[in-house]
């Protein structure tokens, strides 16, 4: 579901004190082999994040279409690690680093590839031999048991958890030095398997997502599995299978009255679906979502389209939900 009306840039405030919490009785951050690391920074950062999603095994066993949430971070450590989600770069990747399983052999890996039209699936990678990703794969387990040996030297807290862990750009442990300068796990991998957010990204209405594949060591093209999707607030999902049309927000161009009755005109984009939803004065306390819906839904067709409202109200207050 997407609204037009307008939202405030994502971003949160971080002090000093935010590293200085005590350490406390829960472990700190722990990763284990075949598990997924998500990995973030942002240019000209001044810390990094490290994430582990838990087993691969969840997710590839997952049923085409099944989405679930990602709630191995939170809002806190995206704000004490980054100044908002503007050029944040992020990936997912695990690897098999160890013999005796004939479906997923020695130095098989799980890695993204960022999307550059969110409604667009990506060309898979291709398949490589033992060697060619046994270095990758090096990279993928290095940047998870980095992050895990940075973490036994600093208090847990808040921003070392069992599930994440912040870590200060430029340091040996962080993400940088595995992931490398380009993306490409410092030149080992084919390409960059890296999403970056543009700017504006947190009031753009639009997610940043990329692809996850599965490449067994051999030939041909990889497994497309599922995509992540990084929310405009900083939330994080994966969907297994084909992915959901994304619909950009609508922009409403004009509003004319005509004795009672007002007729909003806003963009729209062929395929999607409009609603009208309206409120008083008295109305703008309660959500969007429980706003009385006005007549029928219209189909957009690509360019500017209108609904309709008759009320005797003095005021009103609109909104354009759109969906797939």
């Amino acid at each position: 579901m997407k609204l037009n009306r307008f939202r405030a840039p994502w971003r949160a405030v971080w002090t000093a004190a935010t590293l200085a919490i005590g350490s406390s009785a829960h472990a700190g951050f722990v990763y284990n082999a075949r598990d997924l690391v998500l990995g973030m920074r942002q240019s000209g950062g001044i810390f990094e994040l490290a994430v582990d999603l838990g087993p691969v095994s969840n997710f590839y066993t997952l049923a085409p279409g099944t989405t679930i949430p990602v709630t191995n971070y939170s809002a806190g450590a995206l704000g004490a690690a980054f100044s908002g989600l503007d050029a944040l770069a992020w990936s997912v990747s695990a690897d098999v680093r160890a013999t005796g399983d004939t479906n997923y052999p020695l130095q098989t890996l799980w890695v993204t590839r960022p999307r550059s039209d969110a409604n667009t699936q990506t060309t898979p990678w291709t398949r490589q031999g033992q060697y060619a990703q046994g270095a990758v794969g090096a990279k993928i387990s290095g940047l998870g048991n980095a992050a895990a040996t940075y973490a036994g030297t600093v208090p847990t807290g808040t921003n070392n958890t069992t599930t994440f862990v912040v870590i200060p750009a430029g340091n040996p442990y962080s993400y940088s030095p595995y992931i490398g300068v380009a993306g490409n796990f410092a030149g080992t991998f084919q390409g960059n398997v890296e999403q970056t957010t543009p700017t504006g990204f947190a009031t753009g209405g639009i997610p940043s997502r990329a692809d996850l594949y599965l490449l067994i060591p051999g030939s041909g093209p990889g497994v497309y599995l599922g995509y992540f999707e990084l929310g405009t607030n900083g939330v994080m999902s994966y969907t297994a299978g084909a992915s959901a049309p994304v619909v950009p927000p609508p922009t409403i161009t004009g509003i004319a009255r005509n004795g009672a009755t007002n007729t909003i005109s806003f963009t729209s984009v062929t395929g999607a679906s409009y609603r009208l939803v309206a409120t008083n004065t008295a109305g703008l306390t309660q959500p969007v979502v429980s706003w009385p819906v006005i007549g029928a839904p219209v189909a957009g067709t690509g360019s500017t389209v209108s609904l309709s409202d008759s009320s005797a109200d003095a005021t009103r207050f609109y909104v354009i939900i759109a969906n797939p």
